[in-house]
């Protein structure tokens, strides 16, 4: 951990992003499944986070490849019991949603709606985005309800970052809000966070639509 840690650090030089990159995605793979402490946990959210900023930052079209395992592994964190854990993976997941979720990704993603809505034929299963975005949505399954709370945090954050695309790209939120309406007879206890989610929610799918009507 702490040669990782000297890794992701700007101090480090003379290393490969590659290198870097492949200690990286080991790390989301196995860490969440084996490490079961708060502080351990906590740590490899950091390091995720801190991480793969520095390979985007050095090799960008080799780190967004690696994306989704990175946010896959994150999101096992978010649906720990661990407050420190969570809190640690919350921040990692809106921090690396601002820093890279860029806009050739994001061009990338509409570029395949807009050719399924036309009636074309993809040329390769879902992008980086989709795939992104597919797992961020997934926050909102059931498995994740007692922290619904900051996974609101999350996808807001999201929202704002895909700006007048996230209708499009993240349409399975509003079916997601559905369900999570029916939960509140039963005691929900999010309900003042869920009502603000769903306020900012709308707001980006009301600016997508006029958007597309201009």
């Amino acid at each position: 951990m702490e040669i990782l840690q000297t890794l992701c650090s700007r101090q480090a030089s003379n290393f490969s992003p590659e290198f870097l990159l492949e200690l990286l995605c080991s790390l989301a793979h196995f860490i969440p499944e084996k490490e079961k402490s708060a502080d351990g946990l906590a740590s490899v959210a950091r390091l995720l986070n801190l991480g793969t900023k520095r390979v985007f930052s050095l090799n960008r079209n080799m780190c967004v490849v690696k994306l989704p395992i990175i946010f896959n592994s994150l999101g096992e964190i978010l649906a720990g019991e661990h407050e420190e854990a969570i809190f640690a993976a919350t921040e990692a997941l809106k921090s690396l949603i601002y820093s890279c979720l860029d806009e050739n990704l994001i061009k990338q993603g509409i570029k395949q709606i807009n050719l399924n809505l036309g009636g074309g034929l993809r040329k390769s299963g879902p992008t980086i985005i989709e795939k992104i975005c597919a797992i961020i949505e997934g926050f909102l399954d059931f498995r994740y309800n007692a922290v619904w709370d900051v996974v609101f945090q999350v996808i807001s954050a999201a929202f704002d970052q895909l700006g007048r695309h996230s209708a499009e790209l993240m349409a399975g939120v509003m079916r997601n809000l559905a369900d999570i309406q029916s939960y509140h007879d039963d005691g929900f206890s999010y309900k003042k966070q869920f009502h603000a989610f769903v306020f900012i929610t709308m707001s980006y799918f009301y600016i997508c639509c006029f958007a597309i009507c201009i």
